[in-house]
C-alpha cells in the first residue's frame, strides 16, 4: 500500500479564494478547478510543505494561519492519500502559475459551485469559507 501526505492551502484574499486549474494530462483529475498544494517531502515539516508548495505552484509567498482538516481518500483501490489541508494569507501578489497548473485564478464563493472540482475540494471550501 502505498499512502501519500498531501497539503493542500486555502489562500483567500478578500472575498475571493485562490484556485489552479490541472493540466489536462494531470494524472488525477485532468482540467479540474483545486486548492492548490502537493506531495509531502522526505523529512519535511508539514506547514514547511505547504508553503513551499504554494510557492512552486502559484509563486505566492504565503503565510499559514490554521490547520483546517486532516482527510483521508482511498485511490486506486489499494493505496491511500492523507490530506492536510491549510489556512494562509498571502504575504506577496504576483501569480505564476507552473506547468501542473495551467492557469491560478481568484473565485467569489457565488462562483465555486459553477466550476469542475473535486467534491473534496469543494466540501473543504465550504466548510472553511
Amino acid at each position: 500500500m502505498e499512502v501519500l501526505l498531501i497539503t493542500n492551502v486555502v489562500i483567500k484574499n478578500g472575498e475571493k479564494v485562490l484556485l489552479g486549474r490541472r493540466t489536462p494530462h494531470s494524472k488525477f483529475f485532468p482540467n479540474y478547478w483545486c486548492i492548490p498544494g502537493g506531495k509531502l517531502e522526505k523529512n519535511e515539516n508539514p506547514i514547511n510543505s505547504a508553503i513551499r508548495e504554494i510557492k512552486e505552484e502559484t509563486g505566492l509567498k504565503v503565510k499559514v494561519t490554521r490547520l483546517l482538516e486532516v482527510s483521508y481518500q482511498r485511490y486506486q483501490k489499494e493505496n491511500c492519500m492523507i490530506f492536510l489541508d491549510f489556512k494562509a494569507v498571502p504575504i506577496t501578489s504576483k501569480l505564476e502559475p507552473i506547468e501542473k497548473l495551467v492557469e491560478l485564478r481568484w473565485f467569489k464563493k457565488r462562483e465555486i459551485d459553477k466550476i469542475k472540482m473535486t467534491q473534496r475540494d469543494r466540501k473543504i471550501l465550504k466548510k472553511y469559507w
